[in-house]
């Protein structure tokens, strides 16, 4: 008997594209790997059903009533006690679609796909720089970390070719939205380039005007309508010309060096955002005036080893394919909570204040304890002065936070934010030996919270042993969600986003 069911909502065919699709398949994937039943409902199209068939056999698809998606949803939530509903769509039918019996998460790109839900997701590179919270109690998984990749992408890992005399292999696929007709543009500019090898994937009935526009040249192309191995296709390239969409995130994640190009107004921001972070090469934006000299600099970043090199490695830093994982790590752990029904209980409230080196003794006593030492990773007794030296290094250091959390003027915890990334910071939290017992380490939790205030969104991370019940329930009810499974130490991370709210210094200006 299946663990838990799942419904996933997409639609597919390659006049729509097959992004949302993908998505819910590594999804899917995942679950079902878990021990999910999973059916996937949309609209899906013959190449779509295909696709799926060859390469995920045994999926379920179910086909849903153009006309009528939210009854034929909620038909299914009834019929198949179905413990997840997720949506991945931009259908405007479904705004406002939020099932109260079923937890229900939502896959939106920015704007696009945002509706009301117990688990907001926006897998993609910066989401959550753009991300604008529905209200302060939102739910959400955010950024490249969510970035859901397929297993068999997971698998690649590419290697860039360093003879520079070789002929370039380029592959073209620009998905199943070229509304400005982009992909003829890239062709033909890319022909133009000495020592390049192309292949292109583009649907059929397009490609009859492609072979018009190309001429002569349409020989020296090798066009496909369809491949059911992208990912081996892909790797057999020296790069790979893309739109701005789900693919762009499988191949940074295989390191697969990428020409870039947005050709709908959805995509506009991942590629402004793999620009800024220098993935792929910019070859541009509606309505595309510069590609021939793009196209011209492209040539130069192909034959530049080092330069692919880092681009693809970069991708590879920032798309590290646990999304999927992530997600229904947070399916389960949500569903084991009752997170879409329970009422959630306030903390005591409790002030936070700055460490100061006259904390000292106090906060040796605390260290020293067997109980913290023993869900500590260093267990071992710390001399006076190598405490001493420690707290002065860490008053000191604009990376690290220690905080005294007080009820009424007296220590009960501390909590320490180490800096873990340009907007990451991972928490400490120790309770008071003579204050355990008292539930007060979600008020601590939340009193340190508070206090670090930022202008930009900030990632909470919390590194927690397997065995540690206490802190697991701690931030499990605070809502750190699963980030990374256990090392081989038993340790395993957790992560939530913190969002900006109107009205609060920047970060260290409070004291309280």
């Amino acid at each position: 008997m299946a663990a838990h069911t799942a419904l996933i909502h997409c639609n597919a065919d390659l006049e729509r594209g097959m992004g949302h699709l993908m998505r819910a398949l590594c999804l899917a994937e995942e679950a079902s790997s878990r021990g999910w039943s999973v059916d996937i409902a949309g609209r899906f199209g013959d190449r779509a059903v295909e696709h799926v068939d060859e390469l995920f056999p045994g999926q379920s698809l179910i086909q849903l009533d153009a006309s009528e998606p939210r009854r034929d949803l909620q038909r299914l939530l009834s019929e198949r006690s179905v413990d997840v509903l997720h949506i991945d769509s931009y259908d405007t039918t479904l705004d406002g679609f939020f099932p109260g019996a079923t937890l229900t998460s939502n896959m939106q790109d920015g704007q696009f796909g945002r509706r009301p839900a117990d688990l907001h997701v926006d897998g993609n590179l910066d989401a959550e720089l753009r991300y604008v919270p529905s209200g302060q109690a939102d739910l959400a998984l955010l950024g490249a970390s969510v970035v859901q990749i397929r297993r068999t992408m997971r698998a690649i890992s590419h290697r860039v070719r360093p003879e520079a005399e070789l002929r370039k292999r380029v592959l073209v696929v620009l998905g199943g939205t070229d509304p400005f007709d982009v992909t003829p543009q890239i062709v033909e500019g890319l022909l133009q380039l000495p020592n390049v090898s192309l292949t292109v994937i583009c649907r059929p009935e397009v490609q009859p005007a492609l072979r018009r526009s190309l001429g002569d040249s349409a020989g020296r192309v090798n066009i496909l309508s369809f491949t059911s191995d992208l990912p081996r296709l892909a790797d057999s390239m020296d790069a790979v010309v893309t739109a701005a969409g789900t693919s762009v995130w499988d191949f940074a994640a295989a390191g697969i060096p990428m020409g870039i190009v947005a050709v709908t107004e959805n995509q506009l921001p991942g590629y402004r955002s793999c620009e800024a972070h220098g993935i792929g090469f910019p070859l541009g934006t509606p309505p595309y005036g510069d590609i021939p000299n793009r196209l011209e600099a492209f040539a130069d970043f192909l034959d530049d080893t080092a330069r692919l090199s880092e681009s693809a490695e970069l991708g590879r830093t920032l798309i590290d394919g646990r999304g999927a994982w992530r997600v229904v790590s947070a399916w389960e752990e949500l569903l084991a909570a009752g997170a879409h029904s329970a009422r959630v209980e306030e903390p005591v409230k409790l002030a936070a204040r700055v460490a100061k080196l006259s904390d000292a003794e106090f906060l040796f006593d605390w260290r020293n304890d067997p109980v913290t030492r023993q869900v500590s990773r260093s267990q071992e007794p710390v001399t006076w002065p190598d405490h001493r030296a420690w707290l002065e290094r860490v008053v000191a250091d604009e990376n690290r936070r220690l905080l005294i959390i007080e009820e009424a003027g007296t220590p009960v915890a501390t909590v320490r934010w180490d800096r873990r990334g340009v907007t990451s910071w991972e928490a400490s939290i120790t309770i008071a030996p003579t204050s355990r017992g008292r539930g007060i380490g979600k008020g601590a939790l939340a009193a340190g919270e508070d206090w670090l205030v930022s202008a930009e969104p900030v990632q909470l991370l919390a590194t927690i042993h397997s065995s540690n019940t206490a802190s697991q329930r701690l931030f499990r009810g605070a809502k750190y969600l699963p980030y990374l499974p256990a090392d081989k130490d038993g340790f395993e991370m957790r992560s939530k986003w913190k969002l900006p709210t109107e009205g609060h210094a920047a970060l260290g200006d409070s004291t309280s």
